[in-house]
């Protein structure tokens, strides 16, 4: 801020050189990454939810069952 209570301007050239800036058509070149990796990493992903999710059923599953047998 300055002494008036103002923040300081902006830097022109800053905003000039930020990414995506629609001057600069090479700024949404499409990026090169590694398709194979990726979907490899998804898949493991993937996997481990539905990990989760299996365990959380037979946990609940099994929860229901003491419950139902101790009760009645």
């Amino acid at each position: 801020m300055d002494t008036h209570g103002r923040p300081p301007a902006r830097d022109a050239a800053k905003d000039r050189d930020r990414p995506g800036d629609p001057d600069r058509p090479e700024d949404f070149a499409p990026t090169d990454f590694d398709t194979k990796n990726f979907d490899r990493r998804r898949r493991a992903r993937n996997w481990a939810v539905l990990a989760v999710l299996l365990g959380l059923s037979v946990l609940f599953y099994a929860i229901t069952l003491v419950k139902m047998s101790k009760s009645g």
